[in-house]
């Protein structure tokens, strides 16, 4: 606590004596600058590029383009300078441009698409953005539009078959489950091959199931399934141990790093969308007709999402909102969901040389299920292998008052979850960045299966029982990263990258079950017979520096030196 405590002042020590250095600076050198504006449309169509990105490199200031493809760089040094123009899926352009003082400078591109995109900046690989081509370990990345288009709803289903070595295996269909995610294969059984998972560079929570989960034939839920896709602009992966003097030791399984949007300058744009269907059940692989005509329905969902995005060259904004509502495919609603969420993201540039980023999300999902169809359990298996007919008391003309026992009881799971990322970007010269970053990842999971007493000598207790089990997780990351490029010297080029990162990590999981409830209608553990309870409390504290060093020669070759510094409380303090 002491040390975390410490760390923390410092963190605002050193932000507070950033802002006071800047501002002196910026205020003594504004009267000597101008403006450089312009427009970047594709060279194909003519049409206007949304959010392409003109910069002066030697300089590392910038600016998107807007919803009519014009962009604004102020403040701007009197001087000669390169004018970068970026753009995914285009060929990078170079003009050019002459600033005066109190003057603007206007500069249009043409951009042409391109296949091979070895220019594109990754951010995953350095900790700072860098060309991808200057990387010695690969960086595979979606950007917006790949991930717009993508018609799924989780992130295992968008990676799957888009990232090249990466797997899915999806252990149930359930509602707020997801895929576990592999980047080289399955390693272990026994424990989590699940790549580390960031969003905004903070580390969140990507457990697969509880350590005190329900037994209910696998389907538990999933931290990778709260993320929602409508919230995100790149994601960016490294398979395997690539990037482990980054990230630490635990990055052997690979890592992901989620950036969430933070919109583009230009006029406020709304969006509104609503999506309404029927999900219809595969049945062909369904013997029993009783099963297919009396077990399944057609789902209903309905879902609303909506936000607005924009600003100027001082501020840009995205806030967005989703309800989402999905009755699911087995009657009586047994496998539906409702799910909220609203997102924002804000990008603040305080002044050409220092910027911050600030996202929030929030989620709540409500979740139903049944029990997986490989648990006696389930209203399939009876039916579909005729083991109906050996239960006492049970014939072909108590099917109906059979199937509803079966669906009586309850399975749910509520999941509130909220994320908050701070990241803080200062360049004193055109040389060297700083990063500084914080932020949280809170998520509570309430899950349950009430079994009332009707149904207890058909799934095997007697008087009925209910299983609760509670989870609280929370991490705080705090990390500063730093870059600092040297001058070239006899063609070759080096780029010293140097930082330190720390989480904590809190998690507390609670399991009660109550047996025997004798009054019919209750199904609260204080009205069982018989009580048991388990708890598993674990907290763990994470730290790390390092230096690495990026050789370059004769613009083709790149080497890099590594050092790396971890300790942990695993084994206590």
């Amino acid at each position: 606590m002491i040390r975390l405590t410490f760390k923390t002042s410092l963190f605002v020590f050193v932000l507070g004596s950033l802002f006071a250095l800047t501002a002196v600076g910026s205020e003594a050198s504004a009267q000597q600058r101008g403006t450089v504006k312009g427009k970047v449309t594709d060279g194909v169509t003519g049409e206007a590029l949304i959010g392409a990105n003109v910069f002066i490199p030697d300089l590392g200031i910038g600016a998107s383009t807007d919803a009519n493809g014009y962009f604004t760089i102020e403040k701007v040094p009197a001087a000669t300078h390169k004018l970068l123009a970026r753009y995914v899926g285009y060929k990078e352009l170079s003009q050019q441009v002459s600033v005066q003082a109190g003057k603007t400078a206007e500069v249009d591109f043409i951009l042409n698409p391109s296949a091979v995109q070895l220019h594109e900046l990754v951010v995953t690989g350095q900790g700072s953005a860098i060309e991808r081509r200057k990387l010695t370990s690969t960086v595979e990345s979606l950007n917006m539009d790949e991930i717009k288009n993508a018609p799924v709803e989780s992130l295992d289903q968008l990676l799957q078959g888009r990232i090249t070595g990466l797997g899915a295996f999806t252990s149930s269909g359930m509602p707020g489950t997801s895929g576990r995610i592999a980047t080289r294969g399955i390693k272990s059984t026994v424990t989590s091959s699940t790549p580390v998972v960031y969003v905004d560079n903070v580390r969140v929570d990507n457990a697969e199931s509880f350590r005190l989960a329900l037994d209910t034939g696998g389907a538990e839920s999933s931290a990778l399934a709260d993320l929602v896709i409508g919230d995100i602009e790149k994601i960016e992966v490294i398979k395997g141990g690539a990037a482990s003097t980054l990230y630490g030791s635990e990055a052997a399984n690979g890592v992901i790093q989620i950036f969430t949007r933070k919109g583009v300058p230009g006029k406020a744009r709304y969006f509104f969308n609503v999506t309404s269907g029927f999900d219809q059940p595969e049945t062909k692989f369904v013997v029993s007709d009783f099963v297919k005509n009396n077990v399944f329905q057609d789902g209903f969902y309905q879902s609303y999402s909506g936000g607005v995005s924009g600003g100027n060259q001082y501020f840009t904004y995205n806030i967005n909102g989703k309800m989402l509502q999905n009755k699911g495919v087995i009657v009586e609603n047994q496998a539906g969901i409702k799910t909220y969420n609203i997102g924002s993201g804000f990008r603040i540039n305080l002044a050409p040389d220092m910027n911050v980023e600030i996202s929030s999300y929030y989620t709540k999902n409500k979740v139903d299920r049944i029990y997986n169809n490989n648990t006696s359990e389930a209203p399939f298996a009876s039916f579909e292998n005729g083991s109906y007919s050996n239960l006492d008391g049970y014939t072909d003309h108590d099917r109906d008052s059979l199937l509803q026992l079966m669906l009586s009881p309850r399975i749910n799971d509520n999941i509130d979850r909220f994320i908050l990322a701070v990241n803080y970007d200062y360049s004193p010269v055109k040389e060297w960045t700083n990063k500084l970053t914080f932020g949280v990842d809170y998520r509570k999971n309430e899950a349950r299966e009430f079994v009332p007493k009707k149904a207890g000598p058909l799934i095997g207790g007697a008087l009925g029982w209910l299983n609760r089990s509670d989870r609280k997780y929370q991490t705080i990351t705090f990390g500063y990263t730093g870059t600092y490029k040297l001058p070239e010297l006899f063609g070759v080029e080096q780029q010293i990258a140097y930082g330190a990162q720390g989480f904590r990590i809190e998690d507390n999981e609670e399991l009660g079950t109550g047996e025997d409830f004798m009054i019919p209608g209750t199904d609260d553990i204080d009205n069982a017979a018989t009580t048991t309870v388990a708890e598993s409390n674990r907290q763990l504290f994470n730290y790390g520096f390092y230096v690495s060093d990026q050789i370059g020669a004769t613009d083709h070759l790149y080497f890099d030196l590594g050092f790396r510094l971890d300790g942990n409380t695993t084994f206590g303090e």
